[in-house]
């Protein structure tokens, strides 16, 4: 029960794969932020043994702090997850998203430095959202009266933080991967960074494009909706 509107065209099975793949291509490269603890909220049970496996046999997850995600919306998620960690130990919190395979160490590098400066920092999705956000200290009214999983998300949160009287910075925009356009956009993004021989940002997402992920019947085929 993952990505539910690319799962209405890729199946339910295709598509927990290609999520597997965003997670631990994230993960991986949260791994390789240094001094920091890591932290993993996940929809699971507690049981280390349902965490979601790495389709090319890394352990996405070593070194981290595993917890449960808690809340009722979305918003909630978030809150509470950045509630947590920040609970964990004093200092800055960046809270990552799993929809976004080609996001850069140095993007994250970069949001600490900016909550070196500001109160909030948040990374833009090119859908008007944000794959990235964190705080020094937690701030739930930029998790409330947000109207998620719409254009307006990134616009509103940074009022919410006007409001709240909290500085905010951005970081570099990214496109998530929400839809099916979506997801050809980042097919083509990958061909192209790869016929450059720039190195990949995400070995696991671009694994499940080549149709080389165990369970899969080959390629994935994609077409634009619209």
């Amino acid at each position: 029960m993952v990505k539910t509107r690319l799962a209405a065209s890729l199946g339910a099975d295709d598509t927990l794969l290609l999520y597997r793949a965003f997670l631990a291509d994230t993960a991986w490269k949260l791994s390789l932020v240094a001094g920091a603890q890591k932290v993993a909220a996940l929809a699971y049970d507690g049981d280390a043994a349902g965490l979601p496996a790495d389709p090319l046999g890394r352990d996405p997850f070593a070194g981290f702090l595993v917890q449960p995600q808690t809340g009722s919306d979305f918003g909630a998620r978030l809150g509470s997850t950045l509630q947590r960690a920040l609970e964990l130990q004093a200092g800055s919190v960046v809270l990552v998203g799993a929809d976004t395979p080609e996001i850069e160490g140095a993007d994250i590098e970069d949001a600490f430095r900016v909550l070196e400066q500001r109160d909030v920092v948040l990374g833009p999705a090119d859908d008007g959202g944000y794959y990235l956000v964190g705080m020094n200290r937690f701030a739930p009214a930029l998790f409330q009266g947000i109207a998620w999983s719409t254009s307006v998300v990134l616009e509103q949160s940074l009022a919410a933080a006007r409001r709240a009287g909290l500085s905010a910075g951005l970081v570099a925009r990214r496109p998530d991967v929400d839809v099916m356009d979506d997801l050809v956009a980042l097919q083509l993004r990958r061909k192209a960074e790869r016929a450059a021989g720039r190195p990949s940002p995400c070995p696991a997402t671009d694994a499940w494009l080549d149709g080389r992920i165990d369970g899969q019947l080959g390629p994935p085929v994609l077409r634009r909706t619209t």
